[in-house]
C-alpha cells in the first residue's frame, strides 16, 4: 500500500512538473487577432482576449492547435517548447481564409452562438440600415425586421401583445444586455439609442421570460454597441431633410423652408504598449423644427466607452460605459380648427 501511495505521488508531481505556462500573441498582418481558440490533444486550453493575448498551461510534449473564425488552422509543434524557447512569448501570425461567416448573437442564450443555432427565431440588422437611410431614429430600423411593427413607440412582434396597461412593455430593450426601460410607465427609451454607435440589432421573436423576466414576453430587441479598435477609427455622418407643403394653402403657417439638420460622429482606438486600453465615443446633435407650431425636436446625446483587456489575466477584460441626453421636445393633442391643423389647441 505505502509502495502504491509513493507511486502515486511521485506520477503527480511529474506530471505537475511536465505542464508550463505558455504566454503570447496572435496576430494577422493588420494587427492582434481576438477569440482565437488553443487546443491541444483535441481540449480547449483557453481564448485570446480582445488585443490577441493569451496565457494557458500546456503540455509541452504536445503540440498546440489556433483555431480562428476567417483564419486558417495553425500548428504550433513541439521542437518550440524547449528550454531556451519557454522563457519567450509566443508570437503566433495567423494567415486569413475566404469563407462566409455567419453572425454571432448572444441574446438568445446569453452567451455568444451562430444564428442558426439560435432555439429561437431570431433576426440580426446590421448598422449599414442606419447609415444609408440616414435614419435617426431606431424604431424606423427595427421594422425592417420581418414581423416586427412599433405603434406610439411600443414594439409588437408577431402581432403579439407588446404593451400591458400597468405592467409596460412585454418587449424587452437592452442596451449591451443591459435593460433600458423606464422604471415609472415601462417604457422603451428609444431616445437613449445611440444610433451613431450601433454595431448590431438582435431581434429574439419569442417569449423568452425565462432568462430575462416578464418584460420579455413578447421578444427582445438587444443593440450591441460599437467595440474598440487597434487602429483609430473615425466615421462622421451629417444629415439634413425638408418638410414639403401642406396639400391645402391654409395649413402651411410658417414662412420659407422649414426642416431638420444634424451630425452624429464615432471614434474607436487603442492604446498602450499592448493595446490593452481601448475606447469608444460617439455623438450625435440634431436641430428639428417640425412640421408642427411650437412642437420641437432638439436633442444632444453623447457615449463613452472604456475597456481594459489585463495583459496578466487575459481571460479577463473590464468595461464601463456612460451615456447622456439633453432633449429639449413638444407633443400636441388637438389642432386648433380646420384651417390651422399644424397649430395645437391654445398654442
Amino acid at each position: 500500500m505505502r509502495k502504491l501511495l509513493l507511486f502515486l505521488v511521485l506520477f503527480t508531481s511529474v506530471a505537475s512538473f511536465a505542464q508550463i505556462t505558455v504566454m503570447g500573441t496572435v496576430r494577422d498582418e493588420s494587427g492582434p487577432v481576438p477569440s482565437v481558440f488553443i487546443f491541444q490533444d483535441g481540449v480547449q486550453l483557453g481564448m485570446t482576449n480582445n488585443i490577441g493575448q493569451f496565457r494557458v498551461a500546456i503540455d509541452p510534449t504536445r503540440e498546440l492547435v489556433f483555431h480562428g473564425l476567417g483564419y486558417e488552422e495553425l500548428r504550433v509543434g513541439v521542437e518550440y517548447f524547449t528550454e531556451d524557447n519557454r522563457k519567450q512569448p509566443l508570437d503566433v501570425v495567423m494567415r486569413k481564409s475566404t469563407q462566409v461567416l455567419s453572425d454571432v448573437v448572444i441574446t438568445a442564450g446569453r452567451f455568444e452562438q451562430k444564428t442558426e443555432e439560435s432555439p429561437i427565431s431570431i433576426d440580426v440588422l446590421k448598422p449599414y440600415l442606419i447609415k444609408e437611410r440616414a435614419q435617426t431614429e431606431l424604431e424606423q430600423t427595427v421594422q425592417q425586421a420581418s414581423g416586427v411593427n412599433v405603434t406610439d413607440g411600443q414594439i409588437n412582434i408577431r402581432s403579439g401583445s407588446g404593451w400591458s396597461y400597468g405592467a409596460g412593455t412585454r418587449v424587452l430593450m437592452l442596451l449591451d444586455e443591459m435593460p433600458l426601460i423606464s422604471p415609472d410607465a415601462g417604457q422603451a427609451q428609444w431616445s437613449l439609442i445611440p444610433t451613431e454607435a450601433v454595431s448590431q440589432i438582435e431581434v429574439v421573436k419569442g417569449a423568452a421570460s425565462s432568462l430575462y423576466g416578464t418584460s420579455a414576453m413578447n421578444g427582445i430587441m438587444n443593440v450591441r454597441t460599437l467595440e474598440p479598435t487597434y487602429t483609430d477609427h473615425t466615421d462622421i455622418q451629417l444629415y439634413q431633410g425638408f418638410y414639403d407643403q401642406p396639400r391645402r394653402a391654409e395649413n402651411k403657417w410658417w414662412d420659407g423652408i422649414r426642416g431638420w439638420t444634424g451630425t452624429q460622429f464615432s471614434h474607436t482606438f487603442s492604446r498602450g504598449a499592448n493595446k490593452q486600453y481601448g475606447w469608444v465615443i460617439a455623438g450625435q446633435a440634431e436641430h428639428d423644427a417640425g412640421y408642427q407650431f411650437d412642437v420641437p425636436d432638439h436633442r444632444a446625446r453623447f457615449l463613452t466607452k472604456f475597456k481594459y483587456a489585463n495583459p496578466e489575466a487575459p481571460e479577463w477584460d473590464y468595461e464601463v460605459m456612460a451615456t447622456g441626453l439633453w432633449s429639449e421636445t413638444g407633443d400636441a393633442l388637438l389642432w386648433n380648427g380646420f384651417n390651422e391643423a399644424y397649430i395645437p389647441l391654445d398654442s
